[in-house]
């Protein structure tokens, strides 16, 4: 036992050593989380908690987008330790810079959106759309993947807006050909959930279409298909 808590202690002293010499420079997101639970959890192998938080939310900006909530489900992860995590955004957010970017991230045309989605870690599938929330001035606030658009509803989309104080969202939907009609079916979904959160004060701004490579992604506002507020 003794041994073991002297790993862990050269572990944490190597993991500093190499921040304050490199920067975030060739650290995994696995090793990101790692360094950052070092401060919430004092004494412990956090590695295991780190592991266990990306297998369920993706990638390290998803893990600290996540709901307090959501973060208290992973084991190991009490109310602190999700509060730490929560906190870490919020403050970004607060002196002007992004969880994704030093500098602000913007989402107003397509090839802003393919830059975004060319810098996520975890590859999207087909069928797979990102909830993307912006505030007033277009800055990407957060990004939630899920697995279908269908399994979406107005409730679920206004509690994320509420937990990142946002009053616009954009849905992003990997699909094989963006270029193709968008079909009745989607369209109308997409008008009746837009509806719907205009009722609650928020704004679906746009429904991308993008292929697995996001070369060209394709615009339901541009191209006239969404309701102008």
């Amino acid at each position: 036992m003794q041994a073991q808590k002297h790993l862990h202690a050269g572990h944490r002293s190597r993991m500093r050593r190499r921040f304050l010499t490199n920067g975030l420079d060739g650290f995994s997101d696995h090793e990101v989380l790692e360094l950052l639970l070092f401060y919430a959890v004092p004494r412990q192998d956090v590695n295991p908690m780190a592991h266990a938080l990306l297998n369920r939310f993706g990638s390290l900006p998803e893990v600290l987008n996540a709901p307090a909530e959501e973060l208290c489900t992973i084991y190991g992860v009490g109310p602190k330790i999700a509060r730490f995590l929560k906190l870490i955004p919020a403050v970004l957010i607060q002196t002007d810079h992004f969880l994704l970017n030093p500098s602000r991230t913007f989402l107003r045309t397509p090839s802003d959106l393919a830059a975004m989605m060319a810098r996520r870690s975890t590859p999207p599938a087909i069928g797979n759309v990102y909830v993307i929330l912006l505030d007033a001035h277009y800055t990407l606030l957060a990004v939630h993947p899920r697995a279908s658009l269908d399994e979406l509803d107005v409730r679920e989309l206004a509690l994320l807006c509420l937990d990142r104080g946002s009053k616009q969202l954009v849905l992003a939907e990997c699909v094989d050909d963006p270029t193709a009609p968008l079909p009745d079916t989607r369209l109308e979904q997409l008008i009746t959930l837009q509806g719907a959160l205009e009722l609650l004060d928020i704004r679906l701004a746009d429904y991308y279409r993008f292929d697995l490579l996001c070369a060209a992604p394709r615009s339901a506002a541009k191209d006239g298909l969404l309701l102008p507020r």
